[in-house]
């Protein structure tokens, strides 16, 4: 596994880190700091993406990289009845994301409408948690599209 994820992950320069927890939080794989394997974190979240600011805890193996915020990609992982069986993060550099919002308010008034643009940020406040989180997902396509 350590070799095929491995090869993967040299073609996809924005993945900074990938996990794999067991149902009880214990990292049971990860690509990065191998000497983590055994500890535990808590499992939070049910299949979102967040834009995430590096800290602590069982962030601080990739808050060592320099990088100062990631896209966090929550996963769980299911087993034939549906019960949890643990989880995948996955870690990807959010500077993709963070430049394509500067885009945006840039291109105000030149490139893109001004209506579109105040209605695109307008909503981003009104609902901060769920812009975030799409945001996330379409940067992660795009990621795998690209």
């Amino acid at each position: 596994m350590d070799a095929l994820v491995a090869r993967d992950l040299r073609t996809r320069s924005d993945i900074v880190s990938v996990d794999v927890c067991a149902f009880d939080g214990t990292l049971a794989w990860t690509n990065r700091e191998p000497e983590r394997i055994g500890k535990g974190y808590a499992l939070e979240g049910h299949g979102e993406a967040e834009l995430e600011s590096l800290g602590t805890g069982e962030d601080e193996a990739e808050s060592r990289l320099g990088i100062d915020s990631v896209v966090e990609v929550y996963a769980p992982t299911l087993d034939e009845a549906g019960r949890s069986m643990g989880a995948y993060e996955i870690y990807a550099d959010s500077a993709r994301l963070e430049e394509a919002h500067r885009e945006i308010r840039v291109g105000r008034g030149t490139q893109f409408s001004p209506e579109v643009v105040d209605t695109f940020l307008a909503a981003a406040r009104r609902h901060p948690g769920e812009f975030r989180r799409a945001m996330s997902l379409d940067a992660v396509a795009v990621a795998d599209a690209s």
